[in-house]
């Protein structure tokens, strides 16, 4: 933006942002006081545009058929380097990694002692965990059960909007964890049919939960009534209950999951709206409705369960939208993420209009101060009356965005 424009547009001191847009690179660059000058391309705004770039996006990960890899690694070096000690991981392509330990006899003291030291256990227990990362695979229940966790990751990502960044950062978050007990239940429906196989429940160690009264419960009623509602109602209750708190593996992996700090959400989704809730619940329940082994067992889920404090605190800090009169604009009498992006686009085509020749005028100026006093009348006017109390986005739940990122 030339200087002349920084001059003749200095709406950020009246208003908390201003809103510059650069014909050369057809690019907007958003200012915001708190939260500096952050690049927007049309894609950000028009939601048919996002709409557009998702569909291809996943017509590009998901137009072959699934796949499993093996990967080997090294565990000396995987333990020095803190690497992720998984059997197998999705990462959110379209592959499934299954990874093949291989340990040289002279670093198994190393290793040992360096689980004793990075996750402050005993030296039984550090020589279960290597023995489990080498010969796991071995078992084939396990190694299954492992399989099923990452395939049901992976179905989440293709048919349930699991990677699908179009809702508020908190709810995104709250799908991760819904994710993570979806797969959990994959790998409890394969353990229950074990289980009525041999009569042994022992496969339910595998899950990321203790499991040790699921497992009693079923030894003590083996004529238990509908056991599928027993064991998906447990993995959901002990899975909020294990990991949904400050500082858990799993709290941290949500907020990296939901943090526009690594995604990249449009503006119109940092807001939640009268269609948030629906949408969100429509993806949970595509997780699911179809377990295999439990079946439909949406009934035994609890989508709608508070975050950890201390999660939606990081989130909504983060603010992508900091400007209180930005985020009127946007929200005007809208209802729906549609109405957001209608709103967002017809303002920033209006800033386009006015910059388009790369020179801001006072009277230019003028006319947008105008264009936004009219904006934030028509919020304030559908926002005081009667109807509107019970409509009231909810600004607590936007999330971060890196200073300065350019897309």
């Amino acid at each position: 933006m030339s200087d002349d424009l920084k001059q003749a547009a200095n709406l950020q001191q009246k208003y908390g942002f201003d809103v510059a847009y650069d014909p050369k690179e057809d690019m907007f660059m958003l200012h915001q006081n708190k939260n500096g000058d952050m690049l927007l391309v049309n894609q950000d705004i028009d939601i048919s545009e996002w709409n557009d770039s998702h569909l291809d996006d996943m017509t590009d990960t998901f137009s072959e058929k699934s796949k499993i890899e093996y990967k080997d690694v090294d565990l000396y070096k995987a333990i020095r380097d803190d690497q992720a000690l998984l059997s197998a991981s999705y990462s959110g392509d379209n592959i499934i990694t299954v990874y093949n330990y291989q340990m040289d006899e002279d670093d198994r003291e190393d290793c040992i002692q360096m689980l004793v030291e990075k996750y402050e256990i005993d030296e039984e227990k550090a020589k279960a965990g290597i023995e489990l990362l080498l010969h796991g695979k071995d078992n084939a229940a396990s190694f299954l059960s492992y399989i099923e966790h990452e395939g049901q990751h992976l179905h989440n990502h293709k048919n349930s909007g699991a990677r699908q960044y179009d809702l508020p950062p908190e709810y995104m978050a709250k799908i991760d964890m819904m994710d993570e007990i979806s797969a959990n239940m994959s790998q409890a429906g394969l353990a229950l049919d074990m289980y009525k196989a041999t009569g042994n429940v022992k496969y339910f160690d595998d899950l990321a939960i203790d499991t040790k009264d699921l497992q009693k419960a079923l030894q003590e009623n083996p004529d238990m009534e509908n056991k599928e509602a027993f064991v998906a109602k447990y993995v959901n209750d002990k899975w909020l209950e294990t990991h949904n708190n400050d500082k858990t593996l799993y709290s941290q992996q949500a907020y990296n999951i939901a943090s526009p700090q690594y995604w990249d959400y449009p503006v119109w989704a940092m807001a939640e709206n009268s269609n948030t809730i629906k949408q969100y619940h429509e993806r949970v329940d595509a997780m699911f409705e179809n377990i295999m082994g439990l079946g439909d067992v949406r009934k035994y889920v609890t989508p709608d369960f508070e975050l950890n404090s201390a999660l939606k605190q990081q989130l909504a800090e983060e603010s992508l939208i900091d400007a209180e009169i930005l985020k009127k604009i946007m929200v005007q009498d809208a209802q729906n993420a549609e109405q957001y992006s209608e709103n967002m686009t017809a303002f920033f085509n209006k800033i386009r209009e006015i910059d388009i020749d790369g020179v801001r005028t006072p009277e230019e100026a003028a006319m947008l101060d105008e264009y936004i006093k009219q904006s934030v009348q028509k919020y304030d006017m559908a926002h005081t009356s009667p109807e509107s109390q019970t409509e009231k986005p909810n600004f607590a739940v936007t999330a971060a965005i890196k200073k300065g990122r350019e897309r």
